[in-house]
């Protein structure tokens, strides 16, 4: 679903997609590529450290949205499309933090502020608009 929301974007504005492949672990990005490569080994070494891995990607997807949300979004369509995608990962770190609660695991976070990431978790479930 969220490429999909992405996907309708780039179509509507005419952009190319950096996508050449849907094949899982297929990046243009050399550093994408990297990044997937050691998340996946990471987390398939245990159900622990696959939590963890998920909450971590969750983190870095949150830092990225606000950035780009922050600095580079001026458009209606992209900023609800991220503010969506950043609602969700928002839930998403929620549920991996609580299911690694649920394995006597307290995750901390790697990429967020303490505070930042505590307001997260402290937080409600989120629902879309």
């Amino acid at each position: 679903m969220h490429m999909d929301a992405i996907k309708i974007l780039l179509d509507k504005y005419e952009l190319s997609d950096p996508v050449e492949s849907d094949s899982i672990g297929s990046f243009t990005n050399a550093d994408l590529n990297a990044l997937f490569i050691t998340l996946t080994t990471q987390g398939s070494t245990s159900l622990i450290e696959a939590l963890k891995t998920g909450a971590l990607i969750e983190e870095i997807d949150i830092r990225d949205l606000v950035k780009e949300l922050e600095e580079n979004v001026d458009n209606e369509d992209i900023s609800f499309v991220y503010e969506n995608l950043y609602r969700g990962s928002r839930n998403h770190l929620r549920a991996f933090v609580r299911n690694l609660d649920r394995q006597g695991v307290t995750y901390e976070p790697v990429v967020l502020d303490p505070a930042d990431y505590q307001k997260i978790i402290d937080s409600d479930w989120e629902r879309g608009r």
